[in-house]
Order: structure tokens, then sequence, then C-alpha cells
């Protein structure tokens, strides 16, 4: 009984997502159509329908996880690749305020799951738009905010960081990111699992969830380790930028 309804659970979740994905879509659309109108308000509508919307299909994306327990295969893995395509699917779905930069270096590898490590760097890059979108939000509509995903080699590690322009970890809260139901953000909204979705995915992997704030240029950094594992005729690692 437990894994029919398990079964059911991925089926409600898959539906569900795909029809959030039908309204951020068309909410988007209508968001760009409506980017040179004089209504502020129907255009700030517009943006909240999209962000929520798309929290929630993230939220059917941890269902799935939920109930596909223990399907998951490490295997060995490239984290720039991770980056780059969670990079394309962001990119394509944010703000035109935002400028979003891509770092990545050649064979990143880790042994992790391709699909749920991809998931949780979504979830991070959404955590982001949101603090960088806040931060905006009081503003002549001039300015631009930040988000920058970057793919690096740290020691025996490989660190995934999305690092952002917003208002930052509130004080005192750094150590608490992981609690579920918990927010990174400054308002300590719920919003669902967030970072302890993240967090749980990264310990499976025997990885872990960092997170601090940008003393110098301010916004918060929040990254993914991971052990790194040394590819057989591993070629010399060189740094991209796209």
């Amino acid at each position: 009984m437990e894994k029919t309804a398990d079964h059911e659970l991925a089926h409600f979740a898959h539906d569900l997502r795909n029809l959030l994905t039908t309204v951020i879509g068309h909410a988007d659309l209508q968001a760009e159509s409506q980017a040179a109108a004089v209504d502020p308000a129907l255009l700030g509508s517009l943006r909240s329908i999209s962000a929520s919307a798309s929290r929630a299909a993230a939220l059917c994306e941890e269902m799935l996880v939920q109930a596909r327990d223990g399907e998951a295969t490490l295997e060995l893995i490239d984290l720039s690749e991770v980056a780059k395509s969670a990079g394309r699917l962001f990119e394509a779905n944010i703000d035109r305020r935002i400028k979003f930069e891509l770092i990545f270096c050649n064979e990143a590898m880790v042994l992790a799951d391709f699909h749920r490590c991809e998931r949780a760097v979504l979830n991070l890059l959404w955590n982001a738009r949101d603090a960088v979108l806040a931060s905006l939000s009081d503003d002549d509509g001039n300015r631009t905010g930040k988000i920058r995903l970057e793919c690096a080699f740290n020691g025996g590690f490989v660190d995934l960081q999305v690092a952002d322009s917003g208002a930052g970890l509130p004080e005192g809260r750094i150590g608490d990111l992981t609690s579920a139901f918990r927010s990174s953000q400054q308002d300590d909204q719920v919003r669902g699992l967030g970072l302890h979705s993240v967090a749980f995915a990264m310990a499976s992997f025997s990885g872990k969830l960092l997170g601090d704030n940008n003393s110098e240029q301010g916004g918060a950094r929040l990254t993914l380790q991971l052990p790194f594992q040394k590819k057989p005729n591993s070629l010399t690692n060189t740094a991209n930028k796209v």
C-alpha cells in the first residue's frame, strides 16, 4: 500500500508540475508584453504569479524525489555539466533586471546523481532570484541585480556556488538554513522544503551545503561542496566563462 501511495504521489506531482509550467509560461509571456507599459502594478502581479508558480513547481520536484526515494543511483558526473544545464534553465526564466553569470571548470568530477544535483542548484538559483528581486522592489526599475553560478576546485572538493546581490542571509540565521520549512529570506516566510531538501541531497552524496555573506560586495553565497573524484586519464583543468 505504501508503494502504491508513493506511485500515486509521483503521478500527482508530475501532472501538477506540468500545469504550473503552463502558468509560468503564460505569465512570463504577458510580463514581457507589459514590460514597456505604464502599469507597474500589473507587471508586478505577473512577476509574482510567475515567481510563485516557479516555487510551487520546485516543490513538485521535491515531491517526486520523496516518492522515488531510493531510486537514485550514484555515478561519476561532471558538476560543471550540472551547472551549465541548470544555468540554461534558469537564464531562460529570469527577469530582465537580473544579470546572470556562469563560470565553470572542466572535469569537476563527483560521485552523485545528476538530476538531484541539478534540482539542488535550481533551488539555490530561485532563492537567489527572490532575494535579488526583493532588493529591487522599491527602486525606480533602472537598477539591476546580479547572480553568479560558479563551479571551482577547492582542494579535495568541488564547490558549486550561487552568489547574489540581494540583502544577504539574516544575521544569526546562517547556521539554521537547512532546517525544514524555513527560509533564507529576511521576511522569514515559510517556503516549503527549501534548503533542507538541498542539504539532504548533499548529505546523501557525502557533501555539504555551506552558506555565508559576502562582506565586501554584499549578498549571500550558498555553496554545494562535494568530494572530488579523479577521472582516469584526466586532462588538465582549465577555467571557462560564458
